[in-house]
This record gives structure tokens, C-alpha cells and sequence, in this order.
């Protein structure tokens, strides 16, 4: 029932919500219900409607008028300001991505542990702040273009510890000034490009081997930091902004 606390003391690390949150009776109370059946740091993916299309199916149902106490704009749904407005107003819960089209939305929503909602991390840029910081249990996020394989070296390194303290800020464009001043950012690895806050996904190539094989334009991609058995080619940019031509590398003691 999405107008009860979740029962049990259980507590869930990932809670799925598709086209059902509009049915409670106060979307807010709800994902107050959610929030605290989830672990610090737990997610709630949902996805909802966002428009009056579903008034021309449903909109003669009486159950679509008469179930919400909140104020919504289509009823039962809410318009994507509205769906903002709440998770901003639920404390503890953090809107971190989303995707939406003219219809509908998809939401990833975060419960906020106590470093999170009450700590800002320092921004640093030298790899023995980087360390001081997660040593002396400091939350702090290491900015560099380069940050994402060191920030995972160093969690290797460090251990459990770290994995709630380090994150790693690679601004792609130059627009990350006020993630970089504030110290919160969303994701343990986040790259910033038009002053939006997101990641790098790596997606397979379309071409069969035979089709690679009449290219000439690759790059070496490590995909686990340490393991050479994940080294491989991957496709690069037809033209590429500089030409480095490698004679031979040094391997450190994490390579082999």
C-alpha cells in the first residue's frame, strides 16, 4: 500500500516504481515512505506520466479525481515542475538523473546519508590531498582530467573506507564552476559538460571485426583499472584533435 510505511525493518538498497506512485493518496508522504525503507545511499527508480494524456483513457473515472489530497495538475499525475517540487520538498531524497520526454519521466532518486545531507567536501586537485582527506575519513572530491582512474586506484587502495568519501569531478567544457564551488556532487564519478552533471557509458561497436579491420583510427582502452586482460582497441574519432605515435610505455606494479 503506497499510502503505509514499508512494513518490516528491513531495509532495501533499490526500490522500483513504474507508473504507480500517482496513485497514492500524497505523492510527498509517499516518498517520505519510500525514503525510509531505503539503506543510506539506497536508490528509487520511478517512472511516470508527466502530461493530460492519460485524462483522454481514465479521465471519466471518478477514482482519478477523487484519490489525491495533494494539488496536481492532471488529476492523478503531476506535470515534470510538480514531480521537482516534491522530491526537492521530501528531506533525505535527492533527484540525481532523469530522463523525460513530452510525456513521461524517468526518474533516479537517492536517499541522502548523513555525510551527504549535512557536509561539503573539499575540491582538490593533488593526489596527497587526496589521500590525506580519505585517510583522515574526510569526504572529498578530486578534480582532474584524469580523475576517474586515479579515483579508483586510490579506492583500491584504501579500501572499504573510502568508498563513501571519494568522488572524482572531470569537467569536460569548463562549465562545472558551481558543482566545483560547492563541494556536493551526485554520482561517485562525475563528468560535466554544459553545466549538467552526468557520466560516461562505454556501448559496444555496430561493426563486424572484418569492417574494424579497414579502419585506422583507434585508442587503447583499459576497462578495469590493474587488469591487462581487459585492454582493447576501441574506435576513435575519424579526425582527431592530436596524433601520438607510442614507441614503447613503462608498466607499474598495478599492470602486471
Amino acid at each position: 500500500d503506497l499510502n503505509m510505511a514499508i512494513a518490516g525493518e528491513r531495509k532495501y538498497h533499490l526500490i522500483l516504481a513504474n507508473n504507480a506512485i500517482h496513485t497514492a493518496h500524497d505523492i510527498k508522504e509517499t516518498l517520505g515512505f519510500l525514503r525510509d525503507g531505503l539503506v543510506d545511499g539506497g536508490f528509487v527508480l520511478l517512472e511516470e506520466q508527466i502530461t493530460d494524456a492519460c485524462l483522454y483513457l481514465w479521465g471519466l473515472d471518478n477514482f482519478i479525481w477523487e484519490t489525491a489530497r495533494d494539488k496536481r495538475r492532471f488529476g492523478l499525475w503531476m506535470s515534470w515542475d510538480e514531480w521537482e517540487a516534491a522530491i526537492q520538498a521530501t528531506d533525505g531524497l535527492e533527484l540525481l538523473v532523469w530522463h523525460r520526454c513530452s510525456y513521461q519521466a524517468s526518474m533516479l532518486l537517492r536517499k541522502t546519508g548523513p555525510v551527504a545531507a549535512g557536509t561539503t567536501a573539499e575540491v582538490v586537485s593533488d593526489w596527497a590531498s587526496v589521500q590525506r582527506n580519505v585517510r583522515s575519513g574526510q569526504p572529498v572530491v578530486f578534480d582532474s582530467l584524469g580523475a576517474d582512474g586515479l579515483a579508483k586506484v586510490i579506492r583500491l587502495e584504501e579500501g572499504v573506507q573510502s568508498q563513501s568519501k571519494l568522488r572524482s569531478l572531470v569537467d569536460l567544457d569548463g562549465s562545472g564552476g558551481v558543482h566545483r564551488n560547492n563541494g556536493r556532487l551526485p554520482l561517485t564519478f562525475n563528468h560535466i559538460r554544459y553545466g549538467t552533471v552526468g557520466s560516461l557509458v562505454s556501448v559496444p561497436l555496430e561493426e563486424s571485426a572484418a569492417e574494424l579491420t579497414t579502419r585506422k583510427n583507434f585508442q587503447a582502452h583499459l576497462a578495469r583499472v590493474g587488469d591487462l586482460s581487459t585492454l582493447s582497441w576501441v574506435q576513435a574519432p575519424a579526425t582527431p584533435q592530436y596524433h601520438i605515435k607510442v614507441h614503447y610505455c613503462g608498466l607499474n606494479f598495478k599492470d602486471v
